[in-house]
């Protein structure tokens, strides 16, 4: 779901995160003390992303000031970002055009995903499954995967994992602790 900005100001900036937290625990009292796995997953804007965006907003409200101050605009050709256009629609009345539909997207895009597991006495078969799957992403990402396995020092029964999309959403970056490597 897309909103709009309430505020009066012409500001496209959506911040919105999305948590998902999943708490399992089985054994002899389902307790948690026994056998338990807590996974919490955050969706929100990258770094870089948000970066991105302060620039274009800095550039926007430094080309506002210089238009603001000169008495007639130039006629020199503007360098257009899609959140200029949504921007200068929305002043001229304009709330839901293409132009703002497809910026809101852009902005409203969650392309960092951090998921932190805390797991206790995990049964043979899910340690065997994600074995295999741990071997399976080294078979298939060799070239592009580094592992640092001597000396770390990470939390014992804790995974933390942090998935960055790029901004054209064509690669994915990926880095992971486990207790015995980052």
């Amino acid at each position: 779901k897309f909103e709009y900005p309430s505020a009066p100001e012409w500001r496209l900036l959506q911040d919105r995160r999305v948590k998902a937290n999943v708490d399992a625990n089985w054994g002899r009292d389902c307790s948690g003390n026994d056998k338990m796995i807590k996974m919490a997953a955050k969706w929100q804007k990258s770094d870089e992303q948000r970066r991105q965006e302060n620039m274009e907003e800095l550039q926007e409200q430094q080309h506002s000031d210089d238009v603001n101050s000169q008495e007639e605009e130039s006629e020199r050709p503007e360098k257009t970002n899609i959140y200029s256009a949504c921007l200068r629609d929305r002043r001229q009345g304009l709330t839901e055009t293409r132009v703002c539909k497809k910026a809101l997207e852009q902005r409203s895009l969650l392309r960092q995903l951090d998921i932190d597991i805390e797991y206790r006495n995990l049964p043979t078969w899910l340690k065997e499954m994600s074995s295999s799957l741990k071997k399976y992403a080294y078979y298939t990402f060799f070239d592009r995967l580094s592992v640092e396995d001597v000396d770390v020092h990470n939390e014992a029964n804790r995974i933390r994992m942090r998935c960055t999309i790029n901004k054209d959403q064509k690669e994915m970056n990926v880095t992971m602790e486990t207790p015995e490597e980052n």
